[in-house]
């Protein structure tokens, strides 16, 4: 959906458990949608093995879960005892984000493992520094 994000996702991922000497697990929550199928399902488990892979990710580590994410994630993640996930936020525009709502917020609050969210590289932070709100 957003250009880069998967990869800064699985990068950061794979920082932090090497760093700590924990394994990886790649999780993906394909949410259900009108015309749903197999074989997109079977488009998303390619391309995030893929991308796992040319990260030197094991392939068998990759898992595409059915439903939406804010449902599956929570259940699947207290199941394997997970210690943290590492999750993307994509930043709506202003005008769709109240009916997008926030599947990130609804995951902090159902997770029960701690968390690190990485943002896409064009985001931008609307908080300003000290010193940049001097300059300006």
């Amino acid at each position: 959906e957003t250009p880069g994000l998967g990869r800064a996702i699985l990068q950061t991922a794979q920082f932090l458990s090497q760093g700590c000497q924990g394994a990886l697990d790649v999780v993906y929550s394909q949410r259900a949608a009108n015309g749903s199928t197999e074989s997109l399902l079977a488009e998303h488990t390619g391309m995030l093995g893929a991308l796992a892979t040319e990260l030197g990710i094991d392939r068998s580590a990759v898992q595409v879960l059915q439903g939406d994410p804010d449902q599956t994630l929570p259940q699947f993640a207290r199941d394997r005892r997970y210690d943290a996930m590492v999750l993307g936020a994509l930043s709506h525009r202003p005008a769709v984000a109240t009916t997008v709502g926030t599947v990130t917020g609804r995951l902090v609050d159902s997770l029960d493992c701690d968390f690190v969210l990485v943002k896409p590289g064009t985001y931008a932070s609307p908080v300003h520094t000290p010193q940049a709100a001097a300059r300006v």
